[in-house]
Parts: C-alpha cells; structure tokens; sequence
C-alpha cells in the first residue's frame, strides 16, 4: 500500500504552550520529499488519526529551511537507526565479528538518541521570533507573547511568573 499526500513536517521554533513551526510535504510513505508550504500551527489544535492529521495555523509567506532541514534531518536519523540495527542484529545472528555488531549497535542507539534530542532543541529564540515578526501573516500580538515566553517573563496564558 503507498500512503502520499501533504503532510507536517520538520517542527522547529516551539513556544510551550501557543505555538510551532512546520513545513508542509508532499510525501510517499511519510517520506518527506518536497515542502510546499511553511505553517505556525497553534498549540493544541493538531489532531492525528490513522493516515490523516488536522491543524489550525497560520500559512507563513515563504518556506522556513530550518524546518525543511530539520525534517530530512529527522528522516536520515530514522533511516540510519534502522540500518545500524538490522546490521548489528545481523552480526550478532550470524556470529561475525562481535566488536562489528556492537559498533552497529552503538551506531543504532546514537541516531536514536540524536532523534529524541532533536525534538528538544526547537524551542524558539529572539532570532526566530523577529523573523516570525517579519511575515506580514503572523499577528504582532502573538509574537509579542512568545517573545514574553521565551524570555521567561509569563506562562502561555499571559500569567506573570
């Protein structure tokens, strides 16, 4: 069965609790093959099901890279993860060198912990924020409260800590 479609991808420039950046692709099998459309989706309005997902955002005028890199970067760590280890299940099952399927292993285990790592380095920063603040499409209020978040100074909901 291949699965295609647009789909989101590539989530990058976060603020806990109002909002993200994804790009998105036109993919087969949930590969991400080319960006259509970057989007500041807003916190909690994706919905994922069985091959469909749903979003409220808004469309950003032009295709954020960051977000583009960061999705074949994700995709590449998958691919390499599996690869890694199916070589070092198969060193192990078929009694080759030892140190060979353990290097596999460790390589396995590296892309995997690249892969989580990567989803918790994408909060925003002042420097993503001010060209978020550039796109005529993004409310001025709404990166004003990120700016406050990311800064510390309120919650999502524009509580003063």
């Amino acid at each position: 069965m291949i699965v295609f479609g647009g789909r989101l991808f590539g989530k990058v420039d976060q603020v806990p609790g109002l909002f993200h950046v994804a790009t998105q692709f036109f993919h087969v099998n949930f590969v991400p093959l080319v960006p259509t459309k970057s989007w500041l989706v807003l916190h909690g309005t994706e919905k994922s099901g069985l091959g469909r997902t749903s979003w409220q955002g808004i469309e950003l005028r032009s295709i954020r890279w960051g977000s583009v890199g960061m999705a074949w970067l994700r995709f590449g760590l998958v691919v390499a993860g599996v690869v890694f280890g199916f070589a070092s299940l198969g060193s192990f099952l078929k009694g080759a060198n030892p140190a060979n399927g353990a290097v596999a292993g460790l390589l396995a285990a590296a892309s995997a912990a690249a892969l989580f790592a990567s989803y918790r380095i994408v909060r925003a920063t002042g420097e993503s924020l001010r060209k978020l603040a550039s796109d005529a499409s993004v409310p001025a209020d709404l990166v004003q409260q990120a700016q406050a978040v990311v800064q510390g100074r309120k919650g999502p909901a524009g509580l003063v800590r």
